[in-house]
């Protein structure tokens, strides 16, 4: 697992895995590895070192003419550029990662590739261009019938709304998120929603909500030993996080 709150976890088991590989080669499982460690180092912020793993990944993939691999690689590529604020490279590897999936019609990847993008057109604040990439990734969720995903769309949607101080729009997406994660009931992600609703009750004036909402998010935050949660997003598959 490439899970951001557990990354030298991730990255220990994953070389555990390589040298098993070793013994025993399967490019495709190596190349698949090298993605997930790609992205655990950039949680630790091990940015070289992610560059190697993710290139060797793609290296792999290419190789054994493994689509779904390479589509892998090039998101976790993309994931690096992202976070060292090199966008147009970020968005470069995704238009190579969706002119794969749209050759073997890989609508989750897609859908993955859609939201990535709208993450990284926020960056460069190119607004309506995040917004509409977004919406593309909600729609394909939806029809794909899944539903977390669609959640936590609609919590990106709200990020970048946010950004632009249209807070009633951003409360409107964040309380159809909070409407489809209740009843997962994952007390880590509805400490995140409720304690962002506070927030964005408080820019439209709603004191009194803003308080409701903050005292649900503490309480979850509580029986979790958190002491803080806050709303980011920086990847399709992550918009929910610490």
């Amino acid at each position: 697992s490439n899970n951001r709150f557990k990354a030298k976890k991730s990255i220990y088991y994953g070389k555990i895995g390589l040298k098993i590989i070793a013994q025993y080669p399967d490019a495709n499982a190596e190349s698949t590895i090298y993605s997930y460690m790609t992205r655990s180092s950039v949680y630790i912020e091990q940015m070289e070192q992610a560059q190697i793993w993710g290139s060797q990944a793609l290296k792999l993939a290419q190789k054994s003419n493994n689509i779904k691999n390479e589509i892998l690689a090039y998101d976790a590529l993309s994931f690096v550029s992202n976070r060292t604020q090199n966008y147009q490279h970020a968005l470069s590897l995704n238009n190579k990662a969706m002119s794969l999936a749209q050759t073997i019609d890989d609508q989750n990847s897609i859908a993955k590739i859609h939201a990535s993008n709208g993450l990284i057109y926020k960056q460069t604040l190119e607004y309506s261009q995040s917004l509409l990439s977004i919406s593309l990734a909600l729609e394909m969720y939806r029809q794909l019938g899944k539903q977390s995903r669609v959640a936590s769309m609609h919590g990106q949607l709200a990020l970048v709304y946010g950004t632009i101080s249209m807070f009633d729009k951003a409360l409107e997406n964040l309380l159809i998120a909070l409407k489809i994660f209740q009843p997962l009931n994952n007390p880590k992600t509805l400490a995140i929603v409720y304690g962002n609703i506070g927030v964005n009750y408080k820019y439209i004036g709603d004191y009194q909500r803003s308080i409701e909402m903050h005292l649900k998010s503490i309480k979850l935050k509580e029986s979790l030993g958190y002491s803080c949660l806050l709303y980011t997003s920086d990847a399709a598959d992550d918009s929910l996080r610490v």
